[in-house]
């Protein structure tokens, strides 16, 4: 299972309201959704072609998220992607 809204923003300790939603919902599904590009070019593949999604993906992708969201105006996305291949590279292919 890919990571959802509701997983971003318990890592990102957003605060919501009484039924579960916040201001910040459309920002973080679009940071989850660019993370998910990002992984994905890293993998060489989609990751919805795992079979079983592995819980380092999942970090991937969280990390991403919460290095967007927590650092928009001043991120380095060398030291961000650096650690992601890191985090990818087991489940990394030869090419797409």
């Amino acid at each position: 299972m890919m990571v959802t809204l509701e997983q971003a923003k318990l890592y990102l300790r957003v605060d919501c309201d009484e039924k579960g939603e916040s201001l910040e919902d459309a920002r973080i599904l679009s940071f989850l959704e660019t993370a998910k590009t990002l992984c994905e070019g890293i993998l060489r593949m989609s990751i919805d072609d795992f079979e079983t999604i592995p819980k380092t993906v999942d970090q991937a992708v969280l990390f991403i998220t919460a290095n967007l969201y927590e650092h928009r105006e001043n991120l380095d996305m060398q030291v961000v992607e650096d650690v992601v291949k890191r985090l990818l590279s087991p489940h990394r292919r030869e090419s797409w």
